[in-house]
């Protein structure tokens, strides 16, 4: 590429940034219109509020292709998978194409309208929508809003400012699962903003009888120390029922390392003998 193309190639994306942008936002936010991003490697629809400058790229890549990296080589078809911390609902239609039936907890009202969108454009419907937040108790909290749909959280942390809050039901997975009729759980999936202690608490008698085959969950010990809790507090609740904490590649951690981490994502499976026939 000559020196004039390059110089041609940013200014375009300068253009593209400075006027295109702007002018396509306001007129999304004027008709509250959402718009998507297919990515066909993935089979994923990205929904954004505003235009990024990332959804420009080529690739396209989110944090969460990780998970389905990790998960496309695991066997869940014919399985309930529970899907704790939803926002978009991105992840909660991929696995509904391995699985019997996804429920999923999302608290946030505009969340859950933007779910049961992309639900109706991808005609799914296998996933029970549940409008309460995942806690070791039942009854109420405060849900703490974030600028960013993905940093909503039970406590007033994260990786964002807290902006209002919003009084919302919660719910233990032991007491749903009962409740329901789930005696097994092919796979749970937990990003809550750091508040997966509570969550896995919330478990404990799903994880007592090995009833959860997969766990994939967000490990985030900073946001653990901002609540002046063990950053090891959820590998604590694991080890209690003999989960065995890895990689999402499968690898066994080192977990004086890990502590030093800002945030990962990690898998969990009880052993081979332990599990349900």
């Amino acid at each position: 590429m000559s020196v004039g193309q390059r110089l041609g190639s940013r200014l375009r994306r300068w253009a593209i940034r400075r006027f295109a942008l702007p002018l396509v936002n306001r007129e999304l936010a004027e008709q509250g219109v959402h718009l998507y991003r297919y990515v066909a490697a993935a089979d994923r629809l990205f929904p954004y509020k505003a235009l990024l400058p990332s959804a420009l790229r080529a690739g396209g890549e989110i944090p969460s292709d990780r998970w389905y990296l990790a998960l496309q080589a695991r066997e869940l078809r014919g399985r309930v998978a529970f899907d704790v911390g939803v926002n978009y609902g991105y992840t909660s239609s991929w696995l509904a194409q391995w699985v019997d039936r996804v429920h999923v907890f999302e608290p946030n009202p505009a969340n859950r309208a933007v779910i049961r969108e992309q639900l109706e454009i991808r005609h799914i419907a296998n996933v029970e929508i549940v409008e309460t937040a995942v806690s070791d108790h039942q009854g109420e909290a405060l849900l703490h809003v974030k600028p960013f749909d993905g940093h909503h959280s039970l406590a007033d942390i994260g990786a964002s400012e807290t902006v209002g809050t919003l009084s919302v039901p919660v719910t233990t997975l032991d007491h749903y699962a009962n409740a329901h009729g789930v005696e097994r759980i092919s796979l749970l999936k937990i990003d809550v903003e750091g508040f997966e202690p509570e969550v896995l608490r919330g478990a404990s008698g799903l994880l007592s009888t090995a009833a959860i085959d997969l766990i994939l969950f967000e490990y985030s010990p900073r946001f653990y120390r901002q609540r002046g809790l063990d950053p090891r507090a959820p590998l604590a609740v694991l080890d209690e029922h003999g989960y065995r904490v890895r990689s999402l590649d499968g690898q066994p951690l080192d977990r004086d390392s890990l502590d030093a981490t800002r945030q990962i994502d990690l898998i969990a499976e009880p052993p081979l003998e332990r599990r349900p026939e």
